[in-house]
């Protein structure tokens, strides 16, 4: 969906695009010591989120990476 609820603290590197073509995904992490968003898979940079502050990922499918604030 578009807003996800992340409960865990294990780092996401990688991130099935649920549509094909251009889009967005915000990710809500809910747990004080998130994992975070990491490079590796086919997200291009990583963040370091904050408890319930959302993330927002932008997918270009030309590259096939998630850019992310």
């Amino acid at each position: 969906t578009f807003i996800s609820i992340i409960t865990g603290t294990t780092a996401i590197a990688t991130i099935t695009a649920p549509v094909s073509g251009q889009h967005m995904l915000v990710l809500i992490f809910t747990n004080a010591n998130p994992g975070g968003v990491t490079t590796g898979g086919n997200i291009r940079n990583a963040v370091d989120p904050a408890q319930y502050v959302p993330v927002l990922l932008f997918y270009d499918p030309i590259s096939g990476f998630y850019a992310a604030n």
